[in-house]
């Protein structure tokens, strides 16, 4: 009798920490997609460690800071609280444990596509507060005659609000710890029926979302995943009924199904992303499930091939941005126009009209044998420190060099300065360390060819180059200083590199934050109106400010001016990373964010 009392009593101490079932679990095996943070506290602690969130709390942002937040609840918050008549906080505080968001399709498969949303929150042990909660708005709703239904389903209380109707109504519910939204309820009783467990087999069994679920979703702050299928199928099928329907006898007529089938969105099985945290970094992730026996079109284009994508010697260290993609550009060419002529058989035509236009100004041009033949297996792109000055142009001008490999590069260049010029204008040239430089619809003579808007373009050893900065493109063809270190030599970068899946599977990227964000920085402490000026004034237009002659004063609170010197908060900025990689089962892109050195505790 005793040890049955002692069983009891630790029953009925354990049973109310058990955690709610996760998403996978609680979700039928006909969701479409679904995103969830599996436990909020966690997630929640996690935030108040990001470099970002470390950054508004900075003494030096109190300012800023302030203003901003003081701006945003008198001109956001409040008006949606008081036509909710609820605190928004009082509610954001009752997740305890998972937030999912998920949509889900008719469970009929021969039905017609039918999804409906729903949002799980699992309130823990605050569940008491949420009935509290749920008990106040149906007082209120019945003291103000505001139009509502209760409703009850499987033991479930459900308030409902709204027209009837698909997506009028919207039902809120407690059962158990779960607070329960959905604009359906037989949607809504599915998942209820599933809180105990012993519905059947979940999402979490499908085969390709459980092939991700080890590998990728296991500890992650969060992670979401999307069965594509049913959605191409609906697209073709939106498509078809929408479109007009095409003649039989015009073989150039677009078909839907045709569309979908050259881009390769019926290979696209799902889609799964997810987002780690540690001490050391942020690692974020997408894996694109398109196995490569289905795999055409689009995701032929993005596909690399496992070769050294480390960045050349020549790339210093001191670069804001550096990207190199390995991808044999011939078949690249080959691809895309198939994947055109395949879509419409006019694309084709096209293609060869343009070739004979230029045949007539230039008859020995051959687009093939001249370009296309002689294009190499690589591709890069690399992006000085942006200018931070007092004109917001420089946001809007990038000085990035992109270089695209070639056995013969000066063949190259004369083909696109041959296709270039079909225009009737003359490049302007220059010549810089022996090499010279055409530049392109750049202004003329008058200012050198040095406005911004053309492009200009050198044949290098072993590359053409291009870019729309003349400035950038000479200092490239000077080569790099002596005395720079090279960014595969920066610290800490190889290192990031191995959570990306290093520096060899075709494809990888690397972006100093810390210089990018030093040249917005100072463009809008120098231009304390700029975005007033980009979105207030187009906001003021549509009436959406409230004030539409004063909508510089509605954004007033965004006051850039009140931001500190860069220099006292730029050791809450770093670098990221980023690689992808292409295996027999699909795609993986990741996203590393190594912590700044100054935040390590």
């Amino acid at each position: 009798m005793k040890t049955r009392l002692i069983l009891v009593l630790l029953a009925a101490l354990i049973l109310p920490l058990r955690a709610a079932a996760p998403a996978e679990k609680l979700l039928p095996p006909e969701t479409i997609a679904f995103f969830t943070v599996p436990d909020m506290n966690k997630a929640r602690t996690s935030w108040q460690g990001e470099p970002m969130v470390q950054l508004w709390r900075d003494p030096a942002m109190k300012a800023f800071a302030d203003k901003f937040e003081g701006g945003f609840r008198i001109a956001v918050l409040e008006p949606l609280e008081k036509e909710l008549g609820t605190k928004l906080e009082e509610y954001t505080d009752l997740a305890q444990g998972q937030l999912t968001l998920a949509v889900l399709n008719s469970p009929d498969p021969r039905a017609p596509f039918d999804p409906h949303g729903v949002l799980i929150v699992d309130a823990g042990n605050k569940a008491p507060a949420l009935a509290g909660k749920l008990g106040e708005l149906k007082a209120k709703l019945t003291a103000t005659a505001k139009p509502h239904k209760i409703q009850t389903v499987r033991g479930v209380e459900f308030i409902s609000m709204g027209k009837q109707g698909k997506g009028g109504e919207v039902h809120f519910g407690q059962a158990g710890d779960l607070l329960l939204v959905g604009d359906h309820l037989p949607t809504l009783e599915r998942v209820i029926a599933r809180q105990g467990g012993n519905a059947g087999p979940g999402v979490g069994e499908n085969l390709r979302f459980a092939a991700r679920q080890n590998g990728q979703f296991r500890g992650a702050l969060f992670y979401g995943w999307v069965d594509c299928e049913p959605l191409v199928k609906a697209l073709v099928e939106a498509i078809s009924k929408n479109m007009p329907k095409p003649s039989p006898e015009n073989p150039m007529a677009v078909q839907p199904a045709r569309i979908v089938h050259a881009l390769g969105l019926n290979g696209l099985k799902s889609i799964a992303v997810s987002m780690h945290d540690s001490p050391d970094g942020s690692l974020a992730e997408i894996f694109l499930d398109v196995p490569a026996a289905g795999r055409r079109g689009l995701f032929n284009l993005m596909a690399t091939e496992a070769k050294d994508s480390t960045p050349p010697a020549f790339v210093g260290a001191n670069v804001s941005k550096f990207g190199r993609w390995r991808q044999d550009l011939p078949r690249f060419w080959n691809n895309m126009t198939g994947m055109a002529n395949e879509i419409s058989p006019l694309a084709g035509a096209m293609i060869s009209f343009f070739e004979a236009s230029v045949r007539e100004k230039d008859p020995a041009f051959n687009l093939q044998a001249q370009l296309i033949a002689n294009l190499g297996d690589d591709v890069i792109i690399v992006e000085q420190t942006p200018r931070g000055g007092s004109n917001p142009q420089d946001l809007l001008t990038s000085n990035a060099i992109f270089l695209i490999n070639s056995p013969k590069p000066e063949v190259v260049a004369q083909a696109i300065r041959t296709l270039a010029s079909t225009s009737g204008q003359a490049p302007v040239t220059r010549e810089v360390e022996g090499r010279t430089i055409y530049s392109f619809n750049a202004g003329g003579a008058e200012d050198g060819g040095k406005n911004p808007g053309g492009f200009h373009l050198a044949a290098a050893p072993g590359f053409v180059a291009f870019a729309t900065d003349l400035a950038a493109l000479e200092g490239y063809l000077r080569g790099p200083k002596e005395t720079g270190k090279p960014l595969k030599d920066l610290t800490g970068l190889a290192a990031a590199a191995q959570q990306v899946g290093g520096m060899n599977t075709g494809s990888f990227g690397y972006e100093n934050s810390r210089e990018t964000a030093r040249g917005l920085w100072q463009t809008v402490q120098k231009n304390p109106k700029l975005l007033t000026d980009l979105v207030g004034g187009p906001l003021a237009i549509a009436g959406l400010t409230g004030k539409p002659k004063a909508a510089g004063a509605d954004m007033a609170w965004i006051d850039f001016a009140a931001l500190p010197p860069f220099e006292k908060v730029e050791r809450y900025f770093h670098f990221w990373v980023y690689g992808m990689k292409t295996s027999p089962e699909g795609m993986q892109i990741r996203y590393y964010g190594p912590t700044p050195p100054a935040l390590k505790k």
